[in-house]
């Protein structure tokens, strides 16, 4: 994995600041006062008697492994804003855990990611506040079609449908077409691939990719609930032993023995892609569950065995194809079986998949018009570019360095004059601030080297820093070249 450079990664355009959702937002709460609590923190301990500026709609709310996530208003002066809410019981989850996952939150702009509010503890519980509070999730709105295509019930998803835009609101249930929406769920690969490259970009393991945790709205898709997610200081690290904490259905072959890395993060997005084509190529669920459900109670060696079902399942939707997708099935059948290969060394990774549906359709079929702007920086094309970038960034370094090099040199040469006498001090009292002057410690010791305003200047340090600096370029074009 390359490394980040600029703020950005591979495969987006280092020109083009990032946008989030609720961007607008964060700044307001940034610049008010007290933010978001009323508190001046964003990190909040509420004591028994204080008011906590949020009111909870009971009647929407999900249910998950480590607590309940429910739609709130969150009042701030004013205004008030739809956010939400996750709460954590404190008995039940650690505190290490929640610090964890409020700081890769933060450190977190995407704008297929949600975005961090806020967090609080009061009366036992912890919480989290993000933004959007989406529509439904991924794997409701699969559910959703499919039973409206096999059971001929389409009023519930038609609704569905008609609040995150993707059907007119003036259609009726009889009246759209399986066809209608399928730009939309293609779209969903492309915007979520794009969220999981800034992850790994970011050295953040999300670790359970699943599409419960795919969140679908009006203006777009967004990846959440990092709860089990890891955050690495380096690639070398980025492979982990230990019990598995994600979901099982959805994990890679060696999450079994409880091996993961990125390539795992990988093969759980292939089966968010198989379940998205299931659907496009009118294949129904309950079939897709018989090769592809992992029965738990199975053996380890039992459970890898059966992985290969999955393989099996996405041959038979391609080649039985029963409804078309505009003659891009055969290059996403070779995709898909590719992310989810049992082997993880011979999966792309996300900067691979995010350029080969850019292949597939080159005019951005599997993309938003957000994600559309970042097209020029995928592929090889777009690591050419980044290449080129890098190379002058380092060109320009090297002639920095030689020329502090050069003032350096100059500089000692002047400090070794004053030592033999031979380079009187400047008379003058207005001197520029970056000329260095020679002066004589009022103790025993050494002539040192003082700037305009007397700070003591060590010559040695400041030459290594200029290197340092200079090699710490080259090391991140070396990066840049080995992907």
């Amino acid at each position: 994995m390359a490394t980040e450079w600029g703020g950005q990664g591979i495969g987006e355009d280092p020109n083009r600041p990032p946008s989030y959702p609720g961007q607008k937002l964060c700044e307001r709460l940034s610049g008010r006062q007290g933010h978001w609590s009323g508190k001046e923190q964003v990190n909040v301990e509420f004591r028994p008697n204080d008011v906590v500026p949020l009111k909870d709609d009971t009647q929407v709310e999900y249910k998950g492994t480590y607590g309940r996530v429910c739609r709130s208003i969150l009042t701030v002066g004013e205004e008030t804003i739809v956010v939400a809410r996750k709460e954590m019981r404190l008995s039940e989850v650690s505190e290490e855990k929640v610090n964890r996952e409020v700081k890769i939150l933060q450190s977190l702009r995407h704008r297929h990611l949600v975005t961090f509010i806020g967090s609080f503890t009061a009366r036992g519980f912890a919480s989290i506040l993000v933004y959007p509070f989406a529509t439904c999730d991924l794997e409701k709105l699969l559910e959703e079609l499919d039973y409206a295509q096999y059971h001929e019930q389409k009023d519930t998803v038609s609704t569905l449908l008609a609040e995150l835009g993707w059907i007119p609101t003036t259609t009726k249930a009889a009246q759209w077409k399986p066809g209608d929406i399928f730009p939309n769920l293609r779209r969903i690969c492309g915007c979520v691939c794009s969220a999981l490259l800034y992850l790994h970009q970011h050295r953040i393991r999300h670790k359970d990719i699943k599409p419960s945790n795919v969140l679908v709205g009006k203006d777009g898709v967004y990846i959440t609930d990092f709860n089990i997610s890891k955050a690495f200081e380096n690639d070398r690290s980025s492979r982990t032993m230990g019990p598995y904490a994600g979901t099982r259905v959805y994990s890679a072959p060696e999450c079994v023995y409880d091996a993961r890395s990125y390539p795992s993060d990988v093969y759980s997005l292939g089966l968010i892609f198989m379940e998205i084509y299931t659907y496009i190529l009118g294949r129904p669920r309950s079939e897709m569950g018989e090769y592809t459900r992992s029965n738990l109670s199975l053996s380890k060696d039992s459970q890898i065995r059966h992985a290969a079902l999955r393989v099996l399942w996405v041959r038979v939707i391609f080649d039985g194809a029963g409804r078309g997708d505009f003659g891009m099935s055969s290059g996403m059948q070779e995709l898909i079986l590719r992310m989810i290969s049992e082997n993880q060394d011979a999966r792309p990774d996300a900067f691979e998949v995010l350029s080969g549906l850019w292949v597939y359709s080159p005019s951005g079929d599997f993309f938003c018009n957000e994600c559309r702007k970042h097209r020029g920086w995928v592929g090889y094309k777009g690591l050419e570019k980044r290449y080129n970038q890098l190379y002058k960034r380092y060109q320009d370094s090297l002639k920095e360095k030689a020329s502090l090099e050069k003032r350096s040199e100059q500089a000692r040469e002047e400090v070794k004059g004053g030592q033999s006498g031979s380079s009187p001090l400047p008379q003058s009292s207005e001197r520029s601030p970056s000329q260095i002057s020679v002066l004589r410690s009022p103790r025993t010791g050494p002539t040192v080297a003082r700037n305009k305003s007397g700070q003591r200047l060590d010559l040695d340090s400041l030459s290594y820093a200029r290197h340092v600096r200079g090699v710490g370029i080259r090391t991140a074009l070396i990066g840049m070249t080995q992907i």
